[in-house]
Formats: C-alpha cells, structure tokens, sequence
C-alpha cells in the first residue's frame, strides 16, 4: 500500500508543478497562487473467498483558484484518467468567501 501511495503522490507533484499549483500533503498552507492538498482516506478492499484480492488506497485532492473559470479542473480530471484512477468529485466550484477562491475537490481509488 506504501509504494502505491508513494507512486500516486510522486506523480501528482509532478502534474502540479507543470501547472504552477502548490500541492501540499494533509495540510494547507497559505499560498498567493493556485495551491492544493491531497490526503489518504483508508483504504478500499476486495475481499473473495475469506481472502483479500484487492487493496487500494482512497486519497482525497483539493484544489483553490482565484480563476471562476479555471481549466484546472478538466486538466486534474485528465491526469487521474490518464494514471487509471477511478474518481468522483466531492465538490464542483464551490466558492470560499473566507479565501476568495473557488474550490474543487476528488476522491479516488489509485491502483498504481
């Protein structure tokens, strides 16, 4: 489970740095630019048999933009299809009075 969790966050801070959005792991920090978080949730498991056939971490990302009309989103959403990521978004430009951003966010199973 360390390894695919080590993949996934090896290949998301590589996206985000093509991007110029600051990915930070559990916490945020306060950032002027696009920024983000990504976290594990637990993990989801297939079990067969009294056996476990499957084990995949579940990881949530967020993201904040000052953008109303950001291409930020659609390009995450690619790059989780891209590494086989199944996914579902939590929250759809949901605006943060509080940060002035708008903000998106996932969660996903990564396979690795």
């Amino acid at each position: 489970m360390k390894s695919k969790i080590q993949d996934f966050k090896t290949k998301l801070v590589c996206f985000c740095a093509m991007y110029d959005v600051a990915m930070n792991h559990n916490e945020s920090h306060e950032e002027t630019g696009n920024y983000g978080i990504w976290y594990e949730m637990g993990e989801s498991r297939l079990d067969a048999d009294s056996m476990t056939a499957e084990k995949v971490p579940v990881i949530s990302v967020q993201i904040w933009t000052k953008d109303e009309y950001s291409e930020l989103p659609d390009l995450f959403e690619d790059f989780f299809d891209r590494i086989d990521c199944a996914w579902d978004n939590e929250t759809y430009a949901d605006y943060d009075e509080e940060l002035q951003r708008y903000h998106y966010g996932w969660t996903m199973t990564y396979e690795g």
